[in-house]
């Protein structure tokens, strides 16, 4: 795990800042959306130089969390079902504006998104991590720096996943998730071989019967490469 403070005092803040080589970054600790009639705003984690930290009153009025900024390689979004662990590799450095943080990307194809081999070690961390916190499903999220390292960053019991396989047809989670929930089984296993529900037939067979339209990300993300399976 990264080096982590959370306060909403001055001194400490800044004295973490300088103790990390005056490389940090700030996550709120709520997140907080804006919208208007044509745009919306967000809160994301976000790097901070010393220029922020000169006003004490921002500092003070509301803790935050402040992590060393970590020299990333890529990104990893690992979603736990039972005993099943689906990692998916985000290439959130290739470019653009989410360097820091990918959920900035709105779904850009060109960041890149890939099934990962996770090593066993890596994985079994997870599942005793699951266990120890009593979870049976739960999203689970990793920086890996350039030097190779696996830094633990959070575990999300409700965290979002099946954009994930909007973006990229070969991460079954839909499938996997609703075998999972059928199974009704704390020790699920998925058989990856004979998937049933696929998320983006789903999303275009509702299309193409006027019910609904599909989320904007099957429109961004590789519409000319998806196949239809039986």
């Amino acid at each position: 795990m990264p080096s982590t403070l959370i306060s909403n005092d001055p001194a400490t803040i800044r004295a973490f800042f300088h103790e990390h080589g005056g490389k940090l970054i700030y996550k709120p600790m709520t997140g907080a959306s804006w919208v208007s009639e044509d745009k919306a705003l967000a809160t994301y984690t976000a790097a901070i130089g010393e220029e922020l930290l000169g006003n004490d009153a921002s500092l003070s009025n509301a803790p935050g969390i402040y992590q060393p900024l970590l020299d990333k390689s890529y990104e990893l979004r690992v979603t736990v079902m039972g005993r099943t662990v689906v990692a998916a590799q985000i290439k959130s450095q290739n470019s653009g504006g989410y360097l820091v943080d990918w959920r900035a990307n709105d779904f850009d194809e060109a960041m890149g998104y890939a099934r990962y081999a996770l090593p066993e070690a890596i994985e079994r961390r997870c599942l005793a991590l699951m266990q120890r916190m009593g979870l049976v499903f739960g999203c689970i999220d990793f920086v890996v720096t350039t030097q190779g390292e696996y830094m633990f960053l959070e575990v999300n019991e409700m965290g979002q996943f099946l954009w994930l396989e909007g973006v990229n047809p070969e991460l079954q989670l839909l499938d996997c998730f609703v075998q999972f929930s059928q199974s009704r089984d704390p020790n699920f296993v998925y058989d990856w071989r004979r998937p049933v529900y696929r998320y983006r037939e789903y999303w275009e067979s509702m299309e193409q019967r006027g019910d609904v339209d599909p989320p904007a990300h099957l429109h961004l993300a590789l519409p000319r490469t998806f196949e239809m399976r039986e």
